[in-house]
């Protein structure tokens, strides 16, 4: 089973990677702030170890206030940016400031997707996955319906062995080499994705 990170031990490995960057002093005093507000909120769900699962409803939830008008557009960016820079640290160990990915985007939209994607890692707990196996899985199959929605792909139906070529392509194109890596190791869950689509009572 990978080693979990507290919320706590990732900060501080996060805030040592983007050393080199040289950020100036207001900089870093608001990612500070941003990962303080991180922290209350982890804190009171109960969580301990960091979770991509709640760091997203987070920035969800930030987006639905900013949305609505009760939150400022700078306060909603440098939550989603602090956490972003958060993820990328979990799963890649390294901070590629130019490639940070947009997690904080990575919203479904198509309700087929979405009830495929839920119950697909419902699954994964239940088969005592490791929780970082669970979160690299998680990542890679959201990614993956996320990428059929931009291509106007409304159901699996559709799907082509050259979109998924091609998705591949696409998911380990932009990102470093650790990055990579790791993608490359959630990849192996496709199968099993599509397999879930179309068979309900299996992973």
């Amino acid at each position: 089973m990978e080693k979990q990170l507290s919320l706590e031990e990732l900060i501080v490995c996060t805030r040592k990677a983007i050393a080199p960057l040289n950020h100036s002093k207001s900089t870093l005093w608001q990612y500070n702030y941003g990962w303080e507000e991180l922290r209350f909120y982890f804190i009171a769900h109960g969580y301990d170890s960091f979770s991509i699962d709640l760091a997203g409803r987070y920035v969800d939830e930030a987006r639905e206030k900013y949305e609505k008008g009760a939150l400022k557009m700078w306060k909603f960016k440098l939550f989603r940016k602090t956490t972003d820079l958060l993820v990328q640290f979990h799963v890649s160990g390294t901070v590629q400031w130019k490639n940070l990915p947009k997690w904080g985007n990575q919203r479904l939209k198509e309700q087929h997707f979405i009830d495929i994607y839920d119950t697909y890692v419902q699954k994964l707990r239940i088969a005592s996955y490791g929780e970082g196996t669970v979160e690299l899985y998680a990542i890679v199959a959201k990614e993956f319906f996320k990428y059929l929605e931009d291509r106007d792909i409304k159901s699996l139906g559709q799907l082509t062995l050259a979109d998924i070529s091609l998705f591949i392509s696409v998911i380990s194109g932009p990102i470093n080499q650790q990055v990579c890596a790791r993608y490359c190791r959630g990849l192996e869950a496709l199968p099993a994705l599509l397999q879930r689509a179309v068979s309900p009572h299996r992973i």
